[in-house]
């Protein structure tokens, strides 16, 4: 993607065997949660499915970006 993001449903992660349990970093914006492995990062997300209008859990990944590095303080979140 242009933007550097790209979205996924989280099924097709897991069947290619992606863990969501490792990460190595949390980044927090003011409207998700970034867990990052080394230089690319997932936040999970719910986008509705345009072929059924149900829920579809998905993850949104992204690189990460400069004003993303820093100390994760989770007393200051």
């Amino acid at each position: 993607c242009p933007d550097g993001k790209a979205t996924v449903r989280k099924s097709r992660l897991l069947e290619h065997g992606f863990s969501f349990q490792y990460f190595s970093s949390i980044y927090q914006s003011h409207q998700l949660t970034y867990y990052f492995s080394y230089e690319y990062g997932f936040a999970p997300i719910v986008e509705t499915s345009r072929s059924d209008g149900q829920p579809v859990q998905k993850v949104l990944i992204i690189q990460s970006q400069e004003h993303m590095k820093g100390v994760f303080d989770p007393w200051a979140a």
